[in-house]
């Protein structure tokens, strides 16, 4: 019986190391690799064969298109982590191919963020302050401000008569 139950054990807890893959962005990143690879490229073509890319740069007369696909792997409850990323920048001069750039995962740089933070200056209230800054701002009900007889509401009626 204790056989059986290690086993079980063991079964599970390898089970649970396993990632969740997950793979994001453009499904056809392959294919389109390998078809600029081997054709000449327009712009509209581009565009009508593999739909709109996950970003556009215009620069002067430069265009640029970036298909973005990359791979999450999840452990467990931990934060997933991006195991694998392919950027294909396809660029165009006036709808004419100029030539196409791949990267990775490696060529990525880390950003550090800064932590820094802009003050806001307005009026400082203590505690107290606020708690009796409101006092007295909501007595009246809606609709029963000058011109309301016995609590009548004011304004327009139902049905436009």
């Amino acid at each position: 019986m204790k056989k059986i139950l290690l086993k079980g054990i063991l079964i599970v807890s390898l089970t649970a190391c396993s990632p969740i893959v997950t793979t994001h962005g453009f499904n056809s990143y392959n294919h389109l690799q390998s078809w600029v690879a081997k054709n000449t490229v327009l712009q509209d073509e581009l565009q009508s064969r593999f739909g709109p890319a996950s970003f556009v740069d215009t620069d002067n007369t430069i265009t640029s298109y970036y298909y973005i696909q990359f791979t999450k792997e999840r452990y467990a409850f931990f934060k997933p982590e991006i195991s694998d990323r392919k950027i294909l920048v396809i660029s165009f001069d006036n709808n004419q191919y100029v030539g196409h750039n791949e990267y990775s995962l490696a060529d990525g740089k880390d950003i550090k963020i800064v932590s820094q933070t802009t003050p806001t200056y307005g009026k400082e209230l203590s505690v107290i302050q606020q708690l009796l800054s409101n006092v007295g701002k909501f007595n009246n009900m809606p609709g029963q401000g000058r011109g309301a007889v016995n609590g009548s509401v004011l304004g327009p009626i139902p049905g436009g008569i």
